[in-house]
């Protein structure tokens, strides 16, 4: 393995950090960066509508001047409670045709690979927190995720197929009258379940700058080589076998290519 290679990030030299960090990598396909938008703009309407909707005589969610905005924008009650339904449904439907179409591509190797959690992920969420407390210890290599955001991916699976159930049973009276009960609290629950792993997810990768290309990778779908290196160890290294598969299939074709011209 030549010094580039090196699976020990804290042996670059200053040179060679440099010219890994100016090299750039695809991370994300667009379908993904355009989807990833999407939910986001989705969760803050159906968020701010669900959180003005929950309302009643002993309980209120949103403050009163939160509540009086949408409803001046919404013009009524009902008028939010139907944006809500509609904006799901048509979240739902955005998703079964990514689903749909995208279950080769995306979906399959997404579920298979990049989310699997192995011993080094374990260890990566035993470690992590001491890190951030302050303890030197280490951190195993990780994939194209890390281990925070594979759990936090699979805590969005459940709550999102918790939410879409739920949802559809209340917005459409689905079942019997203690299906439809149930579904209130399932429907919270979930809810409450993915907001805050979505708080710790926008934390870190909007605040801590150790994270910080992963975050302009929602936009560009790339990230510096530097940073694969060293956050995405297990990653980077199947990227560049990958790349040298490649060339070497290259060099092959180039040298049939020349033999049957020398024949010829």
């Amino acid at each position: 393995m030549s010094r580039a290679h090196r699976p020990n990030p804290e042996s670059l030299s200053v040179a060679e950090r440099a010219a890994m960090a100016g090299r750039q990598l695809k991370r994300h396909d667009v379908a993904a960066i355009l989807l990833h938008w999407f939910n986001a703009l989705v969760w803050l309407v159906e968020l701010a509508t669900g959180v003005a909707l929950i309302t009643g005589a002993r309980y209120v969610l949103a403050p009163a001047w939160f509540r009086d905005i949408l409803l001046g924008l919404f013009g009524s009650g009902a008028n939010m409670l139907r944006v809500h339904v509609v904006v799901g449904v048509s979240w739902i439907v955005i998703l079964v045709i990514y689903g749909l179409f995208g279950f080769q591509t995306y979906l399959l190797s997404f579920v298979r690979d990049d989310l699997r959690l192995d011993r080094d992920d374990i260890l990566w969420l035993k470690n992590k927190p001491l890190r951030i407390l302050g303890r030197d210890v280490p951190l195993p290599e990780q994939g194209v995720y890390n281990a925070g955001q594979k759990a936090y991916a699979w805590v969005t699976v459940i709550g999102v197929a918790a939410i879409i159930g739920s949802g559809l049973v209340m917005a459409f009276h689905l079942g019997p009258p203690w299906l439809i009960q149930w579904a209130i609290p399932v429907h919270f629950v979930a809810v409450g379940a993915v907001v805050l792993g979505l708080i710790v997810h926008v934390y870190m990768a909007g605040v801590l700058p150790e994270e910080r290309p992963a975050f302009f990778s929602m936009f560009n779908g790339k990230v510096n080589e530097l940073y694969a290196y060293e956050f995405h160890t297990k990653w980077w290294r199947r990227r560049k076998q990958d790349e040298q598969r490649f060339r070497q299939q290259l060099a092959q074709e180039d040298a049939a290519g020349d033999q049957k011209s020398s024949d010829t």
